[in-house]
């Protein structure tokens, strides 16, 4: 019999994903539309839940760090 995903637990963001959808369907109104506060509501939430469980910074990053970062993940 084959374990498969017994031992695990999906990726975080793949949570995040989850429930992002879910409340974006909430938000939806009778045609199926939703309106672009709602839509940032629920992106600014997500995005303030992951600052929060991975203890990111929301400070800007200069220019010279983001051109060292791309350059290392090039290699």
């Amino acid at each position: 019999m084959s374990e498969g995903w017994d031992k695990y637990d999906p990726a975080p963001i793949e949570t995040f994903h989850s429930e992002a959808i879910d409340e974006f369907h909430k938000c939806m109104d009778e045609n199926n539309k939703i309106g672009g506060i709602e839509l940032n509501n629920i992106i600014t939430h997500f995005k303030m839940k992951i600052y929060k469980t991975y203890n990111i910074s929301r400070d800007a990053v200069p220019k010279s760090v983001k051109s060292v970062v791309k350059n290392d993940s090039n290699s």
